[in-house]
């Protein structure tokens, strides 16, 4: 019997032994992964933020039926600018660096057509376009409604959507608002301005 005891407080003692060993290295790791995940956290953010100003001078054109532009993109597009800045033949355009339909499959005809992306050379010529677009009740190019938006990253188009159902609700206020970049809702009331940074 002293020899069972002897050997099963010898096994108690390795045991506390392992047991606080596991406990300082779960502590350690614990700590790690928090350091971790602030680090994924903060370099997401930076990546979103990167993506962001590689687009800064992007508009997204959506709406127009595929195939449209018959095989030349810029003149299509020249014209569809022309149409949103109101500006006449001898009219100096925006110059356009890149512009292409959105990737995948052509969709079928029943099915909506791809977003043109279209990539401007200064940032001026960005703005005034989204502007111009926004003053107008509607946008029309030879009978068809097209809507122009700013290009965004996927993430903050999602963070935007979640402020969907609260837009519709403060539009018919009257009151002023709008989204900040990236996604932070601004509300003006009584002269006095409010952000939030979620729904």
């Amino acid at each position: 019997m002293n020899k069972d005891t002897k050997a099963a407080l010898n096994r108690i003692s390795n045991a506390e032994k392992l047991i606080s060993t596991l406990e300082d290295q779960a502590s350690t790791d614990s700590a790690t992964v928090k350091q971790l995940s602030k680090d994924v956290k903060l370099l997401r953010e930076r990546v979103i933020d990167l993506e962001s100003r590689g687009r800064r001078n992007n508009i997204r054109i959506s709406g127009l039926k595929e195939g449209a532009e018959a095989g030349d993109l810029v003149s299509f597009l020249n014209k569809i600018i022309r149409c949103i800045l109101d500006l006449k033949e001898s009219d100096p355009l925006p110059e356009i660096d890149q512009a292409h339909r959105a990737l995948g499959p052509k969709p079928n005809p029943d099915k909506p057509s791809r977003t043109i992306i279209v990539r401007l050379l200064r940032w001026g010529d960005r703005q005034s376009i989204l502007q111009a677009s926004r003053n107008k009740q509607a946008l029309l190019f030879e009978g068809q409604r097209f809507f122009v938006r700013q290009d965004l990253a996927m993430e903050i188009q999602k963070q935007r959507a979640a402020y969907k159902d609260i837009i519709e609700k403060v539009k018919n206020t009257g009151l002023r608002f709008g989204l900040l970049h990236p996604a932070r809702f601004v509300i003006t009331i009584e002269g006095e301005t409010f952000k939030y940074e979620s729904p």
